[in-house]
Parts: C-alpha cells; sequence; structure tokens
C-alpha cells in the first residue's frame, strides 16, 4: 500500500510538471509544435487542430507520467544495477510504443 501512495504522489508531480511545461512551452513558442504530436500526426495520419491541443497535451502527459512512474517502479525493486538499466530501457520503449499507438488510435476513432 505504501508503494500505491508514493508511486500515485510522483505521478501526480510529473502530470503537474508536465501541464507547467506544457502551459509555458505555448505560452513562450506558439507555433512550435511538440515531438509528440509529430509522431501521432505522421504515424496515424491526423491533423489536430489549435482548439484540440488542451487536451492532447493532457492525454500526452497522462501517458509520460505513467511511462516515468512504472520506470521508476522498476527501479526501486531492482537490486543490480546493470539488470535495472537494461529492463526499465526495454519497459520503456515497449511502454512508448504502446501507449502512443493507443493515443493515436484514440484519437483517430474519434475522427
Amino acid at each position: 500500500m505504501d508503494y500505491f501512495v508514493i508511486y500515485s504522489i510522483i505521478f501526480i508531480f510529473v502530470f503537474i510538471f508536465y501541464r507547467i511545461y506544457f502551459y509555458f512551452k505555448n505560452k513562450y513558442r506558439p507555433g512550435k509544435k511538440i515531438m509528440e504530436i509529430i509522431y501521432l500526426e505522421s504515424k496515424y495520419k491526423l491533423n489536430f487542430k489549435k482548439e484540440e491541443y488542451r487536451g492532447l497535451y493532457t492525454s500526452i502527459s497522462i501517458v509520460n507520467s505513467f511511462i516515468l512512474v512504472v520506470g521508476y517502479a522498476i527501479i526501486n525493486f531492482i537490486d543490480i544495477l546493470l539488470f535495472k538499466i537494461i529492463i526499465v530501457m526495454l519497459v520503456t520503449i515497449i511502454l512508448i510504443y504502446l501507449l502512443y499507438m493507443f493515443l493515436g488510435h484514440y484519437y483517430k476513432s474519434r475522427r
């Protein structure tokens, strides 16, 4: 139960950090797209309007926060440093691929 509370707090902290990051990035560079949006647009042939960015930024923040919390959880449960590095890299790559695939299909089905 303690781990769940700790990971939930870390998830919320990272999520808030991403929201602040996207807010300031859009405030000072309004014409630039972030890498995640460029990936989703090119891979899934999506075309996002400016009005849709707020919900998209929230979805991206949730996905990225989840990926970071899972990596942190793996680091805490494995003792050997080499295994930590290898497993976290593999799991992170797999999670990025799967979660952004789900996100792309979600936004594609909404069209």
